[in-house]
């Protein structure tokens, strides 16, 4: 039923979505409120982090959001196929590509993006500039 409300907001603002934050805790200016009119209106989110997104930041968001997300861990597995890595450096990207594979499924049936309260951001917050620096520190 949610994603049903959710998916029916996407369809009529589909490239740049309604806006972040603009659904869920707004009051009665929500959208919700012009698409639901059950229990669906006051639900705090989604429970799908890509519908979530999709519908605050349209697909022109969710695409740099994947892009942003996707390539460190493109970068790194290449690292990680053409060079021996020392165990500290494989300790630390290992657990990257862990904290990202659960991020990215916790995200199936949870909505943790740009939430700093959920424990999948500041994961992802913490080890995605690891990857940043790492990355830097191998082009030297």
């Amino acid at each position: 039923m949610i994603w049903q409300v959710v998916g029916n907001i996407i369809t009529d603002n589909p490239i740049l979505g309604v806006g972040y934050s603009s659904v869920y805790h707004v009051g009665m200016g929500s959208i919700l409120f012009d698409y639901a009119d059950s229990w669906v209106e006051f639900v705090a989110h989604g429970h799908n982090g890509y519908l979530d997104l999709v519908l605050y930041l349209g697909f022109v968001g969710l695409f740099g959001y994947l892009f942003f997300f996707i390539y460190p861990y493109f970068k790194y597995s290449l690292i990680l196929t053409r060079e021996k890595l020392s165990v500290d450096d494989s300790i630390i990207v290992l657990s990257s590509v862990f904290v990202g594979v659960f991020f990215v499924l916790h995200n199936m049936t949870e909505s943790s993006f740009f939430d700093t309260t959920r424990h999948g951001w500041v994961f992802f917050s913490f080890f995605f500039p690891i990857l940043v620096v790492m990355n830097t520190y191998r082009k030297d």
